[in-house]
């Protein structure tokens, strides 16, 4: 087989060894019978019941279940599809607040506030205004007083000193 393939007998030297070469495959009854067709093969229901050995009917039955069933949820996963939105505006999930620890640590502080006994604070006395304003009245008086006394100490010292 080997000096089949060589260089120097792939090599068609004439038109005469061309013409043989065409004929010899042109006479050869084909090994390949292939029919080639750009259609695509279509199995159709008896096929797959002479495959399977049962009868048409029960193949087509089977095969419109399927189909149905498949269509159905289709049509549900589009309709969930659309539906999301308003199920969230309408009735928001209330269990993802029961999980998330931080919105259930300030219910549990809401909770402890309005359950805790307000505290009783001790109550001031009363103060009276016009107390204070005769204190404050009284503690001027005696300041100018002291500021007189003093002034006068000083003066009469210097009264006597220049004598």
């Amino acid at each position: 087989m080997e000096h089949q393939f060589a260089k120097e007998d792939r090599l068609i030297g004439s038109d005469e060894e061309l013409r043989e070469l065409l004929e010899r495959l042109e006479n050869r009854t084909g090994e390949f019978t292939h029919e080639f067709t750009t259609e695509k093969p279509c199995i159709t229901v008896e096929d797959v019941a002479e495959a399977l050995g049962l009868g048409a009917d029960e193949v087509a039955r089977v095969l419109r279940q399927l189909h149905e069933e498949h269509r159905e949820a289709r049509i549900t996963g589009v309709f969930k599809e659309l539906e999301e939105p308003l199920y969230r505006v309408e009735r928001p999930d209330v269990r993802g607040h029961l999980t998330d620890p931080i919105f259930r640590l300030r219910s549990v502080q809401l909770l402890m506030e309005r359950n805790r006994p307000k505290a009783i604070l001790a109550r001031k006395a009363v103060v009276d205004h016009d107390e204070i304003r005769g204190h404050r009245v009284g503690q001027v008086v005696l300041w100018a007083l002291l500021l007189l006394a003093g002034i006068l100490l000083i003066g009469g010292t210097l009264h006597a000193l220049t004598r």
